[in-house]
Formats: C-alpha cells, sequence, structure tokens
C-alpha cells in the first residue's frame, strides 16, 4: 500500500478487544444454527414448500403454485 501511496489506518485498542467477543458471539450463533438447521422438517422457499426427511435423504416438495402476474395494478400496487 505503501508503493501505492494509499493512506493506511491503524486499528483502536477498543477495535481490538472487541475481536475476541466478535469471535465469541459467531461462535455462538454457529452453535445454535446447526442443531435448527437438522431439526427442520417444513422449509417454505419462494412460496413453494418443502419437507426434508433427513433420516432417508429426501425432499418432497409439498405445495406448489406456478406464478400468476396480477390482472391489474390495483391487486399489487408495489413494485419490485
Amino acid at each position: 500500500m505503501k508503493a501505492r501511496r494509499e493512506e493506511t489506518t491503524s486499528v483502536s485498542l477498543f477495535s481490538f478487544l472487541l475481536f475476541p467477543l466478535a469471535l465469541l458471539i459467531c461462535q455462538f450463533q454457529y452453535l445454535m444454527a446447526i442443531p435448527a438447521a437438522l431439526l427442520t422438517r417444513r422449509i417454505v422457499w419462494r412460496g413453494v414448500a418443502y419437507d426434508v426427511n433427513i433420516r432417508r435423504k429426501e425432499i418432497r416438495m409439498l405445495d406448489y403454485e406456478p406464478y400468476s402476474p396480477p390482472a391489474t395494478l390495483e391487486e399489487h400496487p408495489v413494485s419490485i
């Protein structure tokens, strides 16, 4: 970065001391997310419902309705 004459900023002591706390929070979130993902049996993604069976390694689609645009703008006034 010196060769490109870019300015660098140093890490403050406060930020340096918060880094281990951030690591602990991240690890805790992963520890909570893994069991939640393993115990999830029904997933709804983009309006399609799926049933997940881990023991049989099977995913089954439960509910699907093809997209149909609204007939008028009054039904869905919000633009994507």
